[in-house]
């Protein structure tokens, strides 16, 4: 089911908006799940953008809610552990 036919702008948004809402149509909660661990790693990207337009696919119905709440979920862990490590090989002083 499109996001368009559910309520959405005909035009299609812009910008960091534009971009989730793309991933979510085409890839469902797996792409919710990459926005999210990308939104760890690259802070422009504000997960108060992403996480309400997949809620707002979730309540539509085009993606189920434990599979939101699933890939959002595993896409933060990602995320955060993809900063440890990061982290970890720069060391403590390389990262202040």
């Amino acid at each position: 089911m499109d996001l368009v036919i559910l309520g959405l702008p005909q035009e299609p948004a812009g910008g960091v908006a534009g971009w989730a809402a793309g991933l979510v149509d085409t890839m469902g909660g797996p792409g919710a799940g990459l926005a999210i661990a990308l939104e760890n790693l690259f802070p422009p990207l504000p997960s108060e953008v992403i996480l309400p337009l997949t809620g707002f696919a979730a309540g539509q119905g085009v993606i189920g809610l434990a599979s939101a709440l699933f890939w959002t979920t595993l896409g933060s862990v990602v995320g955060a552990v993809a900063l440890y490590w990061i982290g970890m090989l720069f060391g403590r002083e390389r990262m202040h």
